[in-house]
């Protein structure tokens, strides 16, 4: 019945159920990737109220992550996150390297549990629950962080949205090797790119950023570029109008 079936890339679609009506829908996928908005999330200053309001040293390392903290998105991998960061942590320890701190942003049902788990790992005076933020303020946290992680866990996380979010403000990003997410970042170039679940995996990231930052200042601008060559609204828009004409 369709004439086109608009996919926001065909790695996920390959890894869906969309492969199991391959006949079906043969010639009629289309990609077309997820916008974000590149003058409201752009690189800017670090916040220097932001960063006194949270207690943030601003010559730490800031590592950001955003998302739902309640059961229905416990996809996105936060407790992995917090473990991650708690063995991050022992290898600074080790090589007296520099502080860091890991900036939580979103709220839900979870955040008491994940809470006391950073209280049970020894981590909670370097984690910063911030809670739900105003729209406004979004980018706000953005610019205060040195990298962003996105560490899911499963399929259930088709593309990211904060992988744009992060690189439009022209931040590193460290996200898990998951279809559709995968194919946003440019491993080692715009980000890296680990293996879900993999807490191990993640703390050296993470170890890879905090001690590299002018890697991390080239992955920030590689990333910024790559959004407004592909990501703009207006290039997604165009790209739409194209399908429906």
């Amino acid at each position: 019945l369709v004439d086109r079936i608009i996919v926001t890339s065909f790695d996920y679609a390959e890894h869906s159920e969309l492969k199991n009506y391959e006949l079906q829908i043969k010639n009629k996928e289309v990609e077309i990737p997820l916008g974000v908005d590149t003058d409201r999330f752009s690189p800017r200053e670090k916040d220097v109220e932001l960063l006194r309001q949270h207690k943030i040293d601003p010559a730490s390392f800031t590592l950001l992550f955003v998302g739902a903290l309640d059961r229905a998105h416990m996809f996105k991998g936060v407790e992995v996150l917090l473990r991650a960061f708690k063995l991050f942590c022992e290898f600074q320890k080790a090589d007296d390297g520099p502080k860091a701190r890991l900036l939580i942003v979103g709220d839900g049902d979870m955040r008491p549990s994940y809470a006391a788990l950073a209280r049970e790992l020894a981590i909670q005076e370097q984690t910063t629950f911030a809670g739900r933020v105003l729209a406004d303020d979004l980018p706000r946290y953005y610019n205060v962080a040195d990298g962003v992680a996105l560490p899911s866990t499963s399929q259930s996380e088709a593309f990211g949205m904060v992988v744009l979010e992060a690189m439009a403000s022209g931040k590193a990003v460290i996200a898990s090797n998951l279809p559709g997410v995968r194919k946003v970042i440019i491993d080692k170039r715009t980000g890296m790119l680990v293996k879900a679940n993999d807490v191990v995996g993640l703390a050296k990231a993470i170890e890879t950023m905090a001690s590299d930052p002018e890697a991390c200042a080239r992955y920030g601008v590689a990333g910024r570029e790559r959004v407004l060559d592909r990501y703009t609204w207006s290039a997604v828009g165009e790209e739409l109008e194209r399908v429906y004409r």
